[in-house]
């Protein structure tokens, strides 16, 4: 099967796609105190599917040679985006070290190699679908951290983070930036 493009010099044009939905997902967590003087925390957040339909007004483009495989400038062309957003899982630990010190850590994993797999509907033209796959993978955090009490109103804060990177620097792409993140 042959692709086709637009071809060179063709106009630049819009395309506007708007659509809201509404979707619930539940955040259930536990919060433990083994020993005393250490508390842990975990917290689950269930994932959901987010459903788009519209659709799409093309405006600003002038194909005079080009012959798609399905009219994409046809206003009854309905466009249906289906997305999932991650689950998550989260834990953390509390330990009161002495009155004035506390250690922290957490650990936690998103599962963003589902949001980055879009289902995408053509509703209006023979049901034409298919799933853009953003090669996402899950990403995964760790964090340490201290708080010391310097007197009863002030407190000092400090950690460090590291979150792994959701794509790999050749599938990034450009509307999401993001690496590993360490803060």
């Amino acid at each position: 099967m042959r692709v086709k493009s637009f071809p060179p010099g063709g106009d630049d044009g819009k395309l506007r796609v708007s659509d809201t939905d509404f979707a619930v997902q539940y955040n259930l967590g536990v919060m433990l105190e083994p020993w005393e003087h250490t508390r842990i925390g975990i917290r689950y957040l269930t994932e959901t599917d987010l459903d788009f339909e519209d659709s799409p007004d093309i405006s600003g483009v002038n194909l005079p040679d080009f012959d798609p495989l399905v009219d994409i400038t046809s206003p009854a062309d309905g466009l249906d985006l289906g997305i999932k957003m991650p689950r998550q899982v989260y834990a953390a630990v509390h330990h009161q070290w002495s009155d004035k010190l506390a250690l922290l850590g957490s650990v936690g994993w998103e599962e963003f190699s589902k949001f980055g797999k879009v289902e995408v509907g053509l509703t209006d033209s023979g049901g034409i679908s298919t799933t853009l796959d953003a090669d996402f993978r899950d990403v995964w955090h760790f964090g340490i951290g201290a708080e010391y009490q310097i007197n009863p109103k002030w407190e000092l804060t400090a950690g460090f983070s590291r979150d792994t990177s959701m794509s790999s620097d050749r599938t990034r792409p450009i509307v999401i930036p993001l690496g590993t993140m360490r803060r």
